[in-house]
């Protein structure tokens, strides 16, 4: 091998950077001269995280590539710095990190700052404890925006020592019978417990847990309270109680009484020991795979295809044979498995694992499709023997499809006839349409909005088109037809789903690129604007969706009437949920009091979630793991956790 050839074998071997070619020749790259480091800023408070930059520059100036930068930090108990350069807050302070290069050294200093105590609480806020014994007591400190806050000085005071001490970190030791305030101060800011003390050698008389009977959908959590009292009913503290479980792979319980649930569909029995007393509670576990949310409330269906809806119930819509709101979620009635759930307006519509529809709720317009008019409180077969693998539940009609792409309304459908006149308007009128009716072919599914007065449909073909329309009657010779789907909302666009939501759709194409069109008063297209688009438009963010999600409403929002409360929201591939549009019920889940959010921001919270579904003012999802969370409007039980207040964060479904 000649020198000429070595010397070029060499050189295209050589991928560390330290030497450089030039023809024939190995040459040393030029040395690094100076290193700059850049920061977004240089102020940021204690749990925030930014990335640094270090550029290696030549003597003229010229950035310098594949050299290898070495982050440190003057203090990393003020701020640390990973290998990568991601800067974190740790303490209030000062800190100067650096990065060096080649023995070039490159600085920035921060500045960390301690947020704001907003407020303080004290859990739990009432608590006993025997004379001689001790309990502790926890002070939870926010910011403004509601984030918990570490790292205080926390002042413990009690209102009456001889009775009650408290040590620096809220363990009070009782002394004297008697109720005392115990008191805890961070940074001007104060919260109270009441902590009444009684005697340790009562002996405990019975032995009860709250809740007794309950249930919780796989996957969450909830927390159980066992109670000793003696004969004349006082409540007795400071015994060791011992928790077990009758099936802990179904459940488990911890010393505190905290059921964790698996994901399965089934019953256990939560036992609490304590001086030879015992009490248990029932807990039925039902795991959520399938979830939908209409107008003030919500439905699902279990893993074995039993289905279940929540929240207001003035037109059956809940299926359990009666017109009772429920705050938690109640079984519907029937026996039939379902693979697909869809809730509207006033009705809900299922896919049995048979393949055939069955519809419940209000049928003044025909939505339930089993040819009658007359509403059912139950679950009614839809009409025609048809075999669905989709269907959409709109406000006054229904669409599906079927496995051979035919797809199929009925309900509510505009009769343009031109030989009747119309009240207001030109020929036409609506007309009841109680079974089935073919309105296309060629769709793998179909989606539908309930929030219109005129339902609005769309669906994908098989190659991944999507289309949108509203059902209209049109007289032939040989009877009424439906109008034809019509063309594509785009001809370069390939969606594997759309969502529609009051006025504006939002669809998914290969590449998880989420877009969105129509209506954009509160930011729902999510483009960072309020200009509405007629045609799709890109989601603002660059991130890419698995699954999505788009609801509404009308709202009036800063004195201007006629609005449409739209918004929308999506799943990445790692399980983080993100929403964008109005905010004025919490429906986006987000930390923020916002009334709008024109981009997508994160669900707040801890869950990784499979899906979402949004529904006037509500979102539902289910959490990877089998728990189902609903948040935003819940003025009629919508979020199934047995309450009718509001929650800005997902909230359990059967509540903690």
């Amino acid at each position: 091998m000649s020198i000429q050839t070595f010397i070029r074998t060499l050189c295209t071997a050589l991928v560390a950077g330290l030497l450089a070619c030039n023809g024939n020749e190995i040459v040393s790259p030029d040395p690094v001269a100076t290193v700059t480091v850049s920061v977004p800023r240089t102020a940021f408070r204690v749990g925030e995280s930014i990335q640094a930059a270090a550029l290696p520059l030549d003597a003229s100036g010229g950035v310098l590539t594949g050299r290898t930068i070495t982050w440190s930090s003057t203090n990393p108990g003020v701020a640390s710095v990973s290998p990568g350069g991601l800067v974190t807050g740790v303490s209030a302070g000062t800190a100067t990190i650096s990065a060096e290069v080649e023995g070039k050294t490159g600085t920035a200093t921060l500045l960390l700052s301690l947020v704001p105590v907003a407020s303080v609480t004290i859990v739990p806020g009432t608590q006993v404890v025997s004379a001689g014994a001790t309990a502790s007591l926890t002070a939870i400190l926010k910011d403004s925006a509601d984030r918990v806050l570490a790292g205080r000085t926390i002042d413990w005071t009690s209102s009456n020592p001889a009775a009650a001490t408290v040590s620096a970190t809220g363990m009070v030791t009782g002394i004297l019978v008697g109720t005392v305030d115990i008191m805890a101060t961070v940074e001007g800011k104060q919260a109270h417990a009441s902590v009444t003390v009684n005697t340790a050698s009562t002996p405990a008389a019975t032995l009860t847990v709250t809740p007794g009977n309950t249930a919780m959908s796989g996957g969450a959590t909830k927390q159980l309270v066992a109670i000793l009292k003696d004969v004349s009913g006082n409540v007795i503290d400071g015994r060791t109680i011992t928790w077990s479980s009758s099936n802990p792979d179904r459940a488990t319980v911890s010393l505190t009484g905290l059921v964790t649930a698996s994901a399965v569909d089934a019953p256990v029995v939560i036992t609490a020991t304590a001086e030879g007393k015992s009490a248990t509670s029932s807990i039925d576990i039902h795991t959520f795979v399938r979830m939908s949310a209409g107008t003030g409330f919500s439905c699902g269906a279990t893993a074995d295809g039993t289905a279940w809806c929540w929240g207001t119930n003035n037109q059956g819509q809940l299926g359990d044979g009666t017109l009772s709101d429920r705050l938690t979620p109640t079984k519907v009635s029937t026996d039939v498995k379902f693979v697909a759930i869809s809730s509207g307006l006033t009705n809900t519509c299922g896919i049995a694992q048979s393949g055939f529809a069955y519809c419940w709720g209000t049928n003044s317009w025909g939505q339930l499709g089993n040819g009658t008019t007359g509403s059912s409180t139950i679950p009614v077969p839809v009409s025609g023997g048809h075999q669905f693998v989709s269907v959409a539940t709109g406000s006054e009609t229904t669409c599906a499809t079927t496995s051979e792409g035919d797809v199929y309304c009925w309900g509510r459908f505009f009769y343009a006839d031109p030989y009747r006149g119309m009240a207001g308007g030109g020929p036409g009128a609506f007309k009841a349409q109680t079974i089935p009716l073919i309105a296309g072919t060629g769709m793998v599914a179909v989606v539908g909005a309930f929030w219109g007065s005129d339902d609005e449909f769309c669906s994908v073909d098989q190659t991944g088109l999507g289309y949108c329309w509203t059902v209209s009657f049109y007289p032939s010779l040989t009877g009424p037809t439906v109008g034809p789907i019509g063309d594509p909302v785009s001809t370069s666009l390939h969606f594997t789903t759309l969502r529609v939501g009051f006025g504006h759709v939002c669809g998914l194409v290969t590449s998880g690129q989420a877009y969105c069109w129509g209506r954009n008063d509160l930011g729902q297209l999510g483009d960072g604007t309020t200009t509405t688009r007629a045609d799709p438009t890109p989601v603002a963010g660059g991130l890419l969706f698995e699954s999505l999600a788009a609801g509404g409403f009308y709202v009036t929002f800063n004195n201007v009437t006629g609005m449409t409360g739209g918004f929308s929201c999506g799943v990445t591939a790692a399980g983080k949920g993100y929403c964008w549009g109005s905010n004025v019920q919490g429906q986006l889940g987000i930390d923020s009091q916002s009334q709008s959010v024109l981009t997508p921001q994160a669900v707040a919270g801890a869950a990784s979630f499979t899906g979402l579904r949004a529904g006037a003012t509500h979102m539902c999802g289910l959490a990877i793991g089998g728990a189902a969370l609903c948040w935003g409007s819940n003025s009629n039980g919508q979020l199934g956790d047995g309450t009718t207040t509001g929650a800005r964060r997902p909230t359990p479904v059967f509540g903690q």
